[in-house]
């Protein structure tokens, strides 16, 4: 632990720094599956039939205006 940094907040670092881990992984599996679901429509589905695909198969799809690169 970093000296004159108060406990509490190393450790609420800490934490917050495992949960951006875990988004990332499942956002690159988004990504991965996102790709598979394009592909296989032979790259014709954009993003409302990709979209509907991800809820069909149980996803929880929230559409954002941020920028995804990959």
């Amino acid at each position: 632990m970093p000296s004159g940094v108060a406990r509490s907040s190393y450790y609420a670092w800490e934490a917050s720094e495992q949960a951006r881990k875990v988004r990332e992984r499942e956002n690159l599996a988004l990504v991965h599956e996102t790709t598979v679901i394009h592909v296989a429509s032979t790259k014709t589905h954009g993003v409302p039939r990709v979209t509907a695909e991800l809820r069909r198969r149980g996803r929880l799809v929230v559409l954002s205006r941020e920028v995804v690169d990959g």
